[in-house]
């Protein structure tokens, strides 16, 4: 291999494993952060939360960006015997995670307040 294409690949597998790793830092945040949400049933009255849509909200925080990154393990490794670029994968599974998390959230708030109308919509 020329130098060049040398270099490229260690760029690519520095990328890549440095995504890898801030996405399981995210799946330790995120159950962390579901944890710290499901606290906030315990100070609902009886029949003020939807419990079982919060429950739900729970296990996609905590399973949803663990999913990810196991798919993204296998895909990884998949592409990395095929000798193609593992990089934008790990990026696109760190975007998917944040996107099952902010999904988590939102059923958190609508478990806790119920159906309400979005505030930035004109209605």
């Amino acid at each position: 291999m020329p130098p060049t294409a040398v270099s490229r690949r260690r760029w690519d597998v520095v990328a890549t494993l440095a995504f890898v790793l801030a996405g399981a830092a995210f799946c330790v945040v995120a159950g962390v952060m579901s944890l710290w949400a499901s606290f906030a049933f315990e100070a609902c009255a009886e029949g003020g939360c939807d419990r079982s849509l919060g429950d739900a909200a729970y296990q996609l925080g905590v399973w949803g960006p663990t999913a990810v990154l196991g798919l993204l393990l296998v895909a990884l490794l998949v592409r990395v015997r095929r000798r193609r670029r593992g990089w934008p994968l790990a990026l696109v599974a760190l975007a998917l995670q944040s996107a099952l998390l902010a999904v988590s959230w939102a059923l958190v708030s609508l478990a806790l307040t119920g159906p309400h109308p979005l505030p930035w919509l004109p209605l």
